[in-house]
């Protein structure tokens, strides 16, 4: 029957997830730089970190004092700030594919702390009713992948921080072809629509300060869509957060 199949393969999926977190806490860290075991990066390698030489514009990404919207890129739901600290290069880059695609959860709380560090440095002041919203992932491709490598991040990070995660209330409702190999605009018309919130649920954005997750920045198109959804749910501010710029 189309339920009990679905449900084994459910649950044969949740014990594979299971398995790997099992088995990437028993294999120790090594320096995703140098490979010296012990740590993601030795001290020796955290200077040459890929650090991102200036601030962006969370709609055109030109340039911008902090990282905050140009005043003639602001309307009624363009995001508010842009939060990337590194490029993705070298050892970032390492590290978010090996956290993707090679199931290695523990680099989650790693990049969260990075990004913590470069957020007290830049001094990033969160609303009070600031929450951290993960950039969801198609359920199908959730389920191949066994988690969510935005979700994992935003867990972390609201540890660090202590504010709340809210998972699950924003959804991707379209899968997508890879944004990979599209340009700019391509982008854009790839992901319009292919997100929306639970409407039965969406009161949990309304007035709150958000900052939405992911991993890697390449045009923004990703976010700003997801962006969209949420100031038309009736999110107040809302802030960008990735690890590195494509």
């Amino acid at each position: 029957e189309p339920l009990r199949v679905g449900g084994a393969f459910l649950y044969l999926l949740m014990l594979k997830e299971i398995l790997k977190r099992l088995a990437d806490k028993a294999v120790p860290a090594r320096c995703l730089s140098c490979n010296l075991p012990g740590t993601y990066l030795c001290p020796d390698c955290e200077s040459y970190l890929p650090y991102l030489e200036q601030s962006l514009c969370p709609v055109c990404t030109r340039a911008a004092v902090d990282g905050f919207t140009h005043p003639r890129c602001r309307s009624r739901f363009a995001p508010d700030r842009l939060f990337v600290p590194f490029r993705y290069y070298g050892v970032m880059a390492a590290a978010v594919k090996k956290l993707k695609y090679r199931s290695a959860t523990a680099l989650a709380d790693f990049l969260a702390r990075l990004l913590v560090e470069e957020m007290t440095e830049s001094d990033f002041v969160l609303g009070h009713e600031a929450v951290l919203v993960p950039v969801p992932l198609h359920p199908v491709k959730q389920l191949e992948r066994g988690f969510n490598q935005s979700a994992l991040l935003a867990g972390s990070l609201g540890k660090l921080l202590k504010i709340g995660v809210v998972d699950g209330v924003l959804r991707r409702i379209r899968e997508t072809p890879s944004q990979t190999k599209l340009k700019g605009k391509e982008r854009e018309k790839n992901v319009r629509g292919a997100f929306g919130v639970n409407q039965k649920k969406g009161i949990l954005f309304r007035g709150k300060d958000i900052i939405l997750v992911d991993d890697v920045f390449t045009t923004g198109a990703t976010l700003r869509e997801c962006n969209r959804v949420l100031k038309r749910a009736g999110a107040r501010f809302i802030y960008l957060l990735a690890v590195a710029k494509d």
